[in-house]
C-alpha cells in the first residue's frame, strides 16, 4: 500500500537540484528526488548524488533546459544530464521497462506519466523511494519500514529483479555491507540461486560494486554468510572455507580467520584487499610435519600472484593491484619496534605501504589464536615509532640524508651507479646509527671511502 508522508528533508535538498525542480514544475511537469538521495535522507545523512525522476519525456526536457548544458548520452533510456552551473544533475523520464535480455539493460523502456509505475520498477524497497521539492515523501512498498529494520528487500519478485540485472545480487550484498542491514529471506535465497549469472556480467561493473562491499562496515557478515556469492567472481577462495590449518598458534579456518582480518583493518580499499589475500595461498602449500602441525611455507608468495591474477580479471587500476600485491608478499615479515628496523622498513617499503602492512599484522595476530596476542602491543608501538620518525624526519631516504650527489661531485666522483651504491652506503649506516646525519660527518665518511678506492672517480665503464 502506498504510503505518504510529510518530511523536513526538503530544506536539506541542494540549490541547484531545487531549481531544477522548480523549473520542471514551472513548466507543468511533476518532479521527485528518488533512490539513493532519499534513502540516505531517512536515514539522517547527507547525500552526495541527487537523482531526480520526471513525467517529462526526454524530448520535452530538452526544450525545457535548452538554454543549459545538457549531455543527451543516456536518452534512449530517457535519461539526461543538465548542468546547473557546475553541477551535473541526471535527469530520468518515469518509464516501464521491457524484458533484459543480457541481463544487464532493458531491451526497451516505455515512458509514462505515472510516478508509480516508475517506482515498481527498482531494485529495492529502500531505494523505491522519492521526494517532492516540499518535502512529501512516497513510499509504495514499505522501504521506510525496511529503513527501519535494517532490511535489505526486493521490490516484488526477487528472482524477477536479479534475472533483470544480476548484478543486484552484488548491490544487495553492498548495501548489507555498507548500510550494515541483513537480508530479507525470500531476497537472500534469490540472490543465492542467481549468483551464477554474475558470470555475464563485465568485469568493470562487478568491480564497482565489489569495492564498497569489501570497504564497507558490515563487511565481516557479509563475506561469512555469502561465501558461496563471493565465490562466483573470486573462485579462488572456495578452498579457503573450512580449511583447518592444524597449528597451535590458528584456532580457525582459513576462510574464516581471513573474514576477521579484513573486517579488522581499516575500511580502505588496498588494505582490505590485501586482507582479503593475504592467507589465499594457503590451501596449497599446506604440509604437516611428524607431529601433525601444520604449516604453510611459501603462501605469502603463491597468495600474492594469485591476487595479482584476480586483481588482473578484475580490471583493477595496476596501482591498487601492484600494492596488494606487495602487501600479500610481505605480510609475514618481521617486525620489531626498534628504531632501526622502523627506519629499514620505512625504506624498504615507504611509510604508505609500512603503515597499511602494520594493520594487516594487527589484525592477523588479532584473527589468531590466543598465542598471538602478545604480539599487538609491539605492532602498535612499530606504527608509533614509524609515526615519530616521519614527524621528527628521521633519515630513512637518500632524500634525508644531508648530502646528495652534488656533494659528492664536488669531492672528484662522478655521477653513475658507483655514486648511487655509496649514497646507499652511507643510508644505510645512518640508518643502524653507526654514522650522525650531519654534513661534515656525511662528508668525511664519503672522502674515507674514496681514497680507499672502492669508489673511485673514474666514470663507469
Amino acid at each position: 500500500m502506498t504510503e505518504k508522508k510529510q518530511t523536513h528533508y526538503h530544506q536539506m535538498i541542494p540549490d541547484h537540484v531545487l531549481q531544477c525542480m522548480r523549473e520542471l514544475s514551472e513548466a507543468g511537469h511533476e518532479a521527485w528526488l528518488v533512490g539513493g538521495a532519499v534513502r540516505d535522507f531517512c536515514l539522517g545523512k547527507i547525500p552526495t548524488d541527487f537523482d531526480l525522476a520526471t513525467d517529462a519525456t526526454p524530448d520535452r526536457m530538452l526544450v525545457i533546459f535548452s538554454d543549459r548544458r545538457i549531455l543527451s548520452t543516456g536518452i534512449r533510456h530517457g535519461t539526461i544530464t543538465v548542468f546547473f552551473g557546475a553541477h551535473p544533475l541526471e535527469i530520468t523520464s518515469f518509464r516501464k521497462e521491457g524484458t533484459y535480455s543480457d541481463g544487464r539493460r532493458p531491451d526497451f523502456v516505455t515512458f509514462t506519466s505515472c510516478l508509480n509505475s516508475d517506482l515498481t520498477r527498482r531494485d529495492f524497497t529502500i531505494n523505491a523511494l522519492a521526494m517532492n521539492e516540499n518535502g512529501l515523501l512516497i513510499d509504495m512498498f514499505g522501504g521506510c519500514d525496511d529503513l527501519s529494520d535494517g532490511l535489505i528487500r526486493c521490490v516484488g519478485k526477487p528472482m524477477e529483479r536479479f534475472r533483470e540485472d544480476s548484478l543486484r545480487v552484488l548491490r544487495a550484498l553492498r548495501f548489507a555491507s555498507t548500510l550494515g542491514f541483513r537480508i530479507e529471506p525470500q531476497t537472500s535465497d534469490a540472490l543465492r540461486a542467481c549468483a551464477v549469472l554474475l558470470g555475464s556480467i563485465s568485469a568493470e561493473r562487478v568491480w564497482e560494486e565489489f569495492i564498497p562491499l569489501i570497504c564497507g562496515g558490515n563487511v565481516g557478515p557479509v563475506l561469512e554468510n555469502y561465501d558461496d556469492v563471493i565465490a562466483q567472481i573470486i573462485p579462488e577462495i572456495r578452498p579457503m572455507k573450512g580449511f583447518h590449518q592444524h597449528n597451535p598458534y590458528h584456532h580457525l579456518d582459513v576462510w574464516t580467520h581471513t573474514v576477521r582480518v579484513v573486517e579488522n583493518v581499516p575500511p580502505e580499499k588496498t588494505v582490505r584487499l590485501a586482507a582479503l589475500f593475504h592467507d589465499i595461498g594457503k590451501p596449497g602449500t599446506f604440509s604437516s610435519d611428524e607431529k601433525g602441525v601444520g604449516h604453510f611455507y611459501g603462501h605469502e608468495i603463491k597468495g600474492a600472484n594469485i591476487a595479482y591474477d584476480v586483481l588482473g580479471r578484475m580490471r583493477s587500476d595496476s596501482a591498487t593491484r601492484a600494492d596488494v600485491k606487495q602487501l600479500v608478499a610481505i605480510h609475514c615479515i618481521p617486525v620489531s619496534p626498534d628504531e632501526m628496523t622502523v627506519r629499514r622498513r620505512l625504506n624498504q617499503y615507504g611509510p604508505e605501504i609500512f603503515n597499511q602492512l602494520i594493520d594487516i599484522k594487527i589484525a592477523d595476530a588479532k584473527a589468531q589464536s590466543g598465542l598471538c596476542s602478545g604480539r599487538i602491543d609491539a605492532l602498535l608501538e612499530s606504527k608509533e615509532r614509524a609515526r615519530e620518525c616521519i614527524l621528527l624526519k628521521k633519515c630513512f631516504t637518500k632524500g634525508n640524508l644531508m648530502i646528495n650527489g652534488s656533494d659528492l661531485m664536488e669531492e672528484g666522483m662522478s655521477p653513475g651507479p658507483k655514486m648511487g651504491r655509496l649514497l646507499e652506503e652511507i643510508l644505510g649506516k645512518v640508518i643502524a646509527g653507526e654514522l650522525s646525519n650531519e654534513r661534515e660527518c656525511l662528508i668525511r665518511y664519503a672522502k674515507s671511502r674514496l681514497l680507499q678506492g672502492s669508489f673511485d672517480s673514474e666514470k663507469d665503464g
